[in-house]
């Protein structure tokens, strides 16, 4: 038998996705300021003794295959981060859409789908600030989390 979560519990597994969210642009911001390093080592050209023209040597080149193979493992990276955010927008918003009161369903999918305030919500809805916090704390409690993977 399933054990029954805790109302921390369950708004802890409906942020996830929040969380998931603030993570990905730090990746993302080193994964730029690594490919503007890299266009920066590669940019200079060393002439070589005797030769007529401009060539990279080897020092430049090495580094440049050491950017592009960090650079593609920050990519892989940030897309495993992607598919894990998508993820788990899609169980929450299964688990929002089981409930059966639309204002609960209405107010859990601004606040933990489209990370709205509770006073944009209140806005939204044309609900008082406290009805909005009223629901959120109904919907939490009747939300049904099969599989809780926190």
């Amino acid at each position: 038998m399933q054990e029954q979560m805790t109302y921390k519990e369950k708004e802890a597994w409906l942020n996830r996705a929040y969380e998931l969210r603030r993570e990905r642009p730090a990746l993302i911001e080193e994964w730029k300021e690594l490919r503007r390093l890299r266009d920066i080592c590669t940019d200079t050209s060393v002439k070589l003794s005797g030769s007529g023209g401009r060539t990279t040597d080897n020092a430049t080149e090495a580094k440049y295959v050491r950017f592009a193979d960090a650079s593609e493992a920050y990519y892989k990276q940030i897309m495993a981060e992607r598919e894990r955010y998508l993820s788990v927008k899609a169980e929450i918003r299964r688990a929002i859409n089981a409930l059966p009161v639309a204002a609960e369903r209405a107010v859990l999918t601004a606040r933990f789908l489209r990370f709205k305030k509770i006073s944009e919500i209140a806005r939204m809805t044309h609900y008082s600030i406290s009805h909005v916090k009223l629901l959120k704390r109904r919907g939490i409690e009747h939300i049904c989390i099969k599989n809780n993977t926190l």
